[in-house]
């Protein structure tokens, strides 16, 4: 007699098949048509031009205010060249630093200032992409599910069991993939 292989967490497909994969479905031909709209090629590799030397993992969460009241910048561990439109994405989502709507309008239109005069594009290729950043979040919320992350959590003395953080991340996860097209506006 064949054993049925063993089923994965059934909360979690079901919100994959049934909620990610939909939505992410529609923002990419959304973003295709974005692309193909401003004459981008959605699936060509980004020139040069307009990569820009980036911390690939700035947010405000690896920020520290300084007593005059700015702010410095660490963790430059993943710095290097690449699109500023990632970078923009990952301030105006990270899902650990959530931004009023006014704080994101307003950096949105500050990187496109920055970015926009050596990258024609940036402001189209932002509104196209953003969605699909947006699912990338929500994607890495879901890493609580791989059993070699969790391990490494509980030996940086992570508490509770891996089912609950499990719960509370795929919780988390539908959360954010709810309230994202809010923050896809200017």
């Amino acid at each position: 007699m064949r054993r049925k292989p063993a089923c994965p967490d059934e909360k979690l497909v079901d919100f994959l098949v049934h909620s990610f994969a939909p939505q992410f479905a529609n923002w990419s031909t959304s973003a295709r048509a974005l692309a193909a709209e401003a004459g981008l090629d959605f699936d060509a590799e980004l020139p040069q031009e307009w990569r820009s030397l980036v911390p690939s993992d700035f947010g405000f969460h690896n920020s520290l205010r300084r007593s005059d009241g700015s702010l410095a910048f660490v963790d430059f561990e993943y710095f290097g060249w690449d699109d500023p439109v990632k970078m923009t994405a990952d301030i105006l989502l990270h899902p650990g630093r959530t931004l009023l709507p006014e704080h994101r309008s307003r950096f949105r239109q500050a990187a496109m200032r920055l970015y926009g005069g050596d990258d024609p594009a940036f402001a189209r290729r932002l509104s196209a992409y953003l969605p699909l950043f947006g699912c990338r979040w929500v994607l890495i919320m879901l890493n609580e599910f791989i059993p070699e992350l969790w391990r490494r959590r509980t030996l940086a003395g992570e508490s509770g069991s891996w089912s609950e953080a499990k719960i509370r991340q795929l919780g988390k996860a539908r959360e954010f993939l709810a309230a994202l097209p809010e923050k896809f506006t200017e």
